[in-house]
Order: C-alpha cells, then structure tokens, then sequence
C-alpha cells in the first residue's frame, strides 16, 4: 500500500510539470527502486533519469561518470536508441545540460559525435540524431531548415569522405525517406542554439545532399534537412535559464554555458550579403536589358532568391519583364 502511495504520489508530481516549484518529482528511494521506474510511463521514465543524473552531477560526477553510473544502473532496462521519435516521450524544446543525458534518455547514442547511428533490420546502417554544436565551420542554421556538414576533415583540412559511418548513414536516411532527430548545443554560433546545454528539436527531413568546397578549402558534404515538426519552431535567440527546481550545480553550470554562449554570439561576423547581376528586359525599348542588382544573403532559399527577383521585375513593370519572370518561375 505505501509503494502504491508512493507511486501515485510521484506521478501526480510528474504530472504537474517540473517548473512548479523546487521539489524533486521523485523520492531517494523512488531513486534507486528499478520496480517502480519499470512501473512508469514513459514521460515519466525521461523525468525520472534527467533527476537521476542530476542528482550524480549534484553529487559532483562529471557528465560522462553520471551517464555511465546511470546506464549502470539501468542495465538490460537500458533506453533504446532508434530511429524517428524518441523511445521515451520527450517533446521537441526540451533542454539537458549534458551529452550524457541525451545517451541516457535515447535522443542520442554517442556522446562525442555529433552523428548518432542505428541498424535497420536488414543490417542498412543510417543516421538517427545529429547534434549541431558549432564543431564546423560550415554549418548553416536556418531555424526550421538545417544545412549540417557531415563528418571528419574540420581540424585536419582533409577532404570528408562519403564512406566514412557517419556521412554513409546520413546519405542512407536520405536514400530511405527517414527522419533523424536534431539537438542544438549552447556553443554552436546560431540564433535558433539553446541558451545553455542541448535542446531536442523534434525531427527533421533530409531534402538533399550534395559536396561543395568548405571555408577551409577542402571537400565537405552537405546535408539539407527540413523540420518535420507541425506545432514547433526552434526558439530564436533563447537567454532562459533552468528553475529552482533544478539542483544548484545544474543550475551553475547552466549558467556558465550561457556565459561562454554570449561570448560566442559577441563574436560573430555580421551576415554576408552578395550582388547578384540580373539582366531584365527593358520597357523602353532603348536597349535589350534593364542592369539591376538583387541583395541577396548568403544560402537565401530558392523561394527567398525568387521573391526577390519578383518585387525587381515587377517595379520594372513591362510586359516583357513580367514575361521574363514567368520563365524564372517555371523553370524553378
């Protein structure tokens, strides 16, 4: 009766939300009891690791101790890493402070790379999270659209390899139509980067790939991604802080990433902006072509090239300029 008490107790607390107030949702003993977290939902199993771990690095465990003291103590109850949604539910916006709770809750199955990997059942192997940190130079966020550098090449200047596992896996998502989950970290230099530790932001879609010359001179390949999620949009230029209801040294070491965040953010270029020629035919008939200019930003989409080439095109105004512009349009 007490253990039934207790368990109702822990999962009306779970139910509540972890921002109510500072309490722990769980008990030291609900803690260490693997019955009663076998006997949990989902939602609450990812409350009741994340307060697990947070309690180790309380305790003064680094992230990589706490993540293998608590996959210790999981043992064959181990979350599992699989591809598109989260074995647990964990809804997109979630914030850990660590790499380690990503392993541990199954958003991510390594804690270094930032290309996670899964078998399918056919032995195909493709890619399940990515983790967007700010380990390359050529990564491109764009909020909902993503254009993430594959592995390898960044500290050496080699050229990436498509063989290599992680480039491979993501090129076999692609091929197969499968979704891979993205998290951001508090150091990648992105307005859409959490403020500190690393965010789940649902899935994404990759929509192509390609290899291109990156900023070091050497050959990186890109993989464009698309956000799957309806209700969600990652937020922009985020400077939350975790609650009261997080242990002190979460809190503190939240802290200090926001800190090296905004030093980070301090130190960005400005947005790049290019002069794009374009040739448009004349109202006057004095010549062939109108010379004029487009501003356009650095890896504008298609859509935002076109709607620029439409406002040009119709401050022209003449039927051969309009005429021009439908050929754009067609032929994208």
């Amino acid at each position: 009766m007490a253990a039934a008490a207790a368990s109702a107790s822990a999962s009306a607390a779970a139910g509540s939300g972890s921002g109510s107030g500072s309490a722990p949702l769980f008990t030291t003993a609900q803690l260490n009891d693997k019955t009663f977290y076998r006997s949990r939902s989902r939602a609450d199993k990812s409350l009741f690791l994340e307060q697990k771990f947070y309690e180790k690095v309380q305790q003064g465990k680094g992230g990589m101790d706490a993540m293998g003291e608590c996959n210790q103590w999981l043992g064959r109850d181990k979350v599992k890493q699989r591809v598109g949604t989260p074995h647990l539910d964990i809804p997109p916006g979630k914030i850990f402070l660590y790499r380690g709770n990503l392993c541990v809750n199954g958003l991510h199955p390594l804690p270094i790379n930032g290309i996670g990997t899964d078998k399918l059942e056919d032995g195909t192997i493709v890619g399940n999270a990515i983790v967007v940190n700010g380990g390359y130079d050529d990564d491109v966020d764009l909020g909902r659209r993503l254009y993430y550098v594959g592995e390898g090449g960044e500290k050496s200047g080699n050229d990436q390899e498509l063989s290599s596992r992680g480039n491979k896996a993501l090129q076999q998502s692609y091929a197969h139509d499968l979704p891979v989950r993205v998290l951001r970290g508090y150091k990648a230099p992105s307005a859409f980067a959490p403020n500190w530790g690393f965010r789940y932001d649902g899935l994404y879609k990759i929509t192509a790939t390609y290899s291109t010359m990156g900023q070091k001179r050497n050959r990186v390949w890109m993989y464009v991604m698309e956000s799957m999620e309806q209700g969600y949009t990652p937020p922009r230029n985020d400077l939350s802080l975790p609650g009261p209801e997080l242990p002190p040294k979460v809190r503190s070491t939240a802290q200090n990433h926001a800190s090296q965040r905004a030093k980070i953010q301090k130190g960005l270029a400005p947005v790049k902006k290019r002069d794009l020629q374009v040739l448009i035919p004349r109202k006057d008939g004095k010549g062939k072509y109108h010379n004029a200019k487009v501003s356009l930003i650095v890896l504008d989409t298609f859509a935002q090239l076109l709607g620029k080439l439409r406002a040009l095109a119709r401050r022209n105004n003449s039927p051969e300029a309009l005429q021009w512009l439908a050929k754009v349009e067609s032929a994208w």
